[in-house]
């Protein structure tokens, strides 16, 4: 189980790397993508807060694989380490919206076991740990059971017509658009 020191230091490294992200979002330069050798976009900023993230939670003495920044040598199943997406939502970030986040999770041995989401615009934390529960900043999110209906979020680039069966077929409520990992 992951010690409450480990957390605190992950949590501030995910929000200092979120902060950081919604300073850098006010300069139209660091919006501007390119396209990387898969065809997905990537700005200045998912690099520079992959390079802040990868010095902050190599300090905690853990492998870190972010997606702009892979290791020499991939982890293996018998490994921990950090998993980053510096800027999840990089299409909705260049488009100057604010639906974007910095992604963080941490795997022991194939399994994962913390994981945060920073939501710069309106500066929340959402995280979890195995053994300490789920938490919205340091407020405990508690479950209220299943609703009647399911609510469902989806990004709206991915909106494809063959996904109309799942539409058509699940007891859906409200369908919501809502970018990033924020869904």
């Amino acid at each position: 189980m992951l010690d409450k020191e480990f957390i605190h230091k992950a949590n501030k490294a995910t929000s200092q790397a979120g902060e950081l992200l919604n300073r850098l979002s006010q300069d139209p330069e660091y919006r501007k993508p390119k396209t990387k050798g898969d065809g997905s976009p990537v700005t200045q900023a998912d690099i520079e807060v992959s390079a802040f993230l990868v010095n902050e939670l190599n300090s905690l003495g853990f492998l870190v694989v972010s997606e702009e920044q892979l290791p020499a040598t991939p982890p293996g199943n018998d490994d921990s380490y950090f998993l980053v997406d510096p800027l999840d939502g990089t299409k909705y970030y260049a488009r100057g919206e604010d639906e974007f986040a910095v992604c963080v999770g941490f795997v022991q041995k194939g399994y994962p076991t913390y994981g945060a989401i920073h939501d710069p615009t309106p500066n929340n934390l959402y995280w979890g740990a195995q053994g300490h529960g789920a938490f919205c900043n340091e407020q405990k999110i508690e479950h209220k059971g299943p609703a009647e209906k399911l609510v469902v979020y989806s990004s709206g680039f991915h909106k494809k017509p063959e996904r109309q069966w799942l539409i058509d077929e699940m007891n859906m409520g409200d369908i919501r658009e809502k970018g990033s990992a924020l869904k």
